[in-house]
C-alpha cells in the first residue's frame, strides 16, 4: 500500500491521567510511539472516543521515535518511553509512568512538526533537559511550599472577616504550581539545544520549532508555551545560541 493511503488500525490506546510537565493536568486519551511505527508507512486513523477521529502520518511518529534514540544517546542519561496523546493544540511535556520517564507529544504537536528530525530533536532535548536538570522535583518542591503558604495566608485572611480567604490564597498560587518557571525553561531550552548538536542534529532546527509554535499560536497561548518564555524572546535566544560552538554542556546541567 503506498504511503499516501488511508490505514485503518486499532492501537492499542492508554487511557491515564498524565501529569503534564509543560502544561495543566488532564485525563487524555495515548497510544505508544512504538506501536504506531510498527505499523509501517502511512497514514493512520485514530479513533478518540465514539464520535471523532483523527488522522495521523506515522512518518512523524518514526522521525520522533529516531531522534529521541539520538539525542537519549548523547545525554548519556536515562531511556525514556514515547507516548502520543490526543490534543487539538500542540503540546509536550515530560512525566514519569510507574516511576520511568515519559515523553507525551500530542497528535497536533505531531502535525506541526511533521516528519522535520531537526526539529523532533530539538523538541526531545528540550524535555530530556527538563528530566536532567530535576525541573519535575523542584516543581513539587515549589507547589508543596506555596501550599503551606496558601494554607498561612488563608488563615490570616479569614481571621481578618475577608470572605473565602482560603480559596483566594489558593487561586494565588495556582499559576507558579501549574508548571516550570520560565528560567526552567530557558535553562531546558539551552542545555536540549546542546544535546541535539552533540547527537549531530542541526540546532537550526531548534529555531524553527520555535517559529512554528510561534505561528500557531498567534494571539493565543498554548499550553506548551503558558509557562515559557515568549516566541520571539526563545527564538531570539535560540538563534545566540545556534551561532555559538559550546566545547560542554551548560553548567546548569550538572544539577542532577
Amino acid at each position: 500500500m503506498p504511503p499516501s493511503a488511508a490505514r485503518r488500525f486499532a492501537v492499542p490506546a492508554l487511557c491515564a491521567a498524565l501529569a503534564a510537565g509543560c502544561a495543566s493536568d488532564d485525563i487524555m486519551r495515548s497510544w505508544r510511539a512504538s506501536d504506531i511505527a510498527g505499523l509501517g508507512e502511512g497514514t493512520l486513523h485514530l479513533r478518540i472516543g465514539s464520535e471523532r477521529v483523527e488522522t495521523l502520518d506515522t512518518r512523524s511518529v518514526r522521525t520522533l521515535l529516531d531522534a529521541k534514540k539520538r539525542v537519549e544517546e548523547a545525554a548519556a542519561g536515562p531511556q525514556a518511553e514515547l507516548i502520543v496523546t490526543d490534543g487539538a493544540e500542540p503540546n509536550a511535556f515530560v512525566y514519569y509512568e510507574d516511576g520511568r520517564p515519559t515523553i507525551a507529544a500530542n497528535l497536533a504537536m505531531l502535525r506541526l512538526i511533521g516528519d522535520d528530525p531537526d526539529a523532533c530533536a530539538a523538541l526531545v532535548g528540550h524535555e530530556l533537559a527538563h528530566l536532567a536538570l530535576r525541573h519535575r522535583e523542584k516543581r513539587s518542591a515549589r507547589a508543596r511550599e506555596h501550599e503551606n503558604s496558601a494554607g498561612l495566608l488563608g488563615l490570616a485572611l479569614s481571621a481578618v472577616g475577608l470572605p473565602f480567604g482560603i480559596l483566594l490564597a489558593e487561586a494565588a498560587t495556582t499559576v507558579s504550581e501549574r508548571g516550570y518557571t520560565r528560567d526552567d525553561e530557558r535553562e531546558a531550552d539551552e542545555l536540549g539545544l546542546f544535546y541535539m548538536r552533540q547527537a549531530g542534529f542541526d540546532p537550526a532546527g531548534a529555531i524553527r520549532l520555535q517559529q512554528k509554535l510561534a505561528d500557531a499560536g498567534g494571539t493565543t497561548l498554548l499550553p506548551f508555551l503558558s509557562t515559557h518564555p515568549s516566541g520571539a524572546e526563545r527564538i531570539d535566544a535560540m538563534r545566540r545560541l545556534a551561532e555559538g560552538e559550546p566545547a560542554q554542556a551548560p553548567g546548569s546541567a550538572r544539577t542532577r
